[in-house]
């Protein structure tokens, strides 16, 4: 499998595994009905988000990569140009 599609999938586990709980958790909550380990949910919520987003642009990367190596180059012979 190739190394973007390992990355794009290492995103969506991240997501279910530490961002879905803390989503679960804090959803039905209020303001005043916060948990007294708010900010480690919070923490842990805006740490996996950008760890997140740092394979989703290393995919990315990896992807363009992929598609730049793949282009077919032409060799042009600029001195036989324009004659019939």
């Amino acid at each position: 499998m190739k190394t973007w599609r390992w990355l794009t999938l290492s995103c969506r586990a991240a997501s279910w595994i530490w961002v879905a709980p803390v989503n679960a958790t804090l959803v039905p909550l209020t303001a005043d009905t916060l948990p007294s380990n708010w900010s480690a949910l919070r923490d842990q919520w805006e740490y996996t988000h950008a760890a997140r987003a740092l394979l989703q642009l290393t995919g990315l990367g990896f992807l363009v990569f992929s598609v730049v190596c793949e282009i077919p180059r032409r060799s042009v012979d600029f001195a036989g140009a324009g004659s019939s």
